[in-house]
């Protein structure tokens, strides 16, 4: 029981883990920068961590403390500010997965 409240503790105060893919066109390291950037400047976010990217498809962990129903929100919100995600929208959003695209 201790061992699930230590988890469950640490869990709650780092931030509850989200996967973000974004995909972009080919060549886009720019724009996967300026994206992470992005999210990075998301208030209630804790860490990044790039999981994989090649082919135009880049998958990141997030840990973010907040409302989570306003996370993608505020990360479209993040996004907009920068040159580049005049196209970037959401693909796909389910629970802790958010799927965006700027092709």
């Amino acid at each position: 029981m201790k061992r699930i409240v230590s988890w469950w503790t640490d869990y709650i105060a780092n931030g509850i883990p989200y996967v973000i893919t974004l995909r972009t066109p080919p060549r886009a390291d720019c724009i996967v920068i300026s994206f992470q950037q992005a999210i990075e400047f998301v208030p209630g976010v804790a860490s990044l961590t790039e999981r994989s990217s090649g082919r135009g498809i880049m998958d990141m962990m997030v840990k973010y403390k907040g409302n989570s129903a306003l996370f993608n929100r505020e990360i479209l919100t993040a996004a907009y500010k920068r040159r580049g995600f005049e196209k970037l929208h959401t693909v796909m959003s389910k629970g802790r997965f958010l799927v965006f695209s700027v092709k």
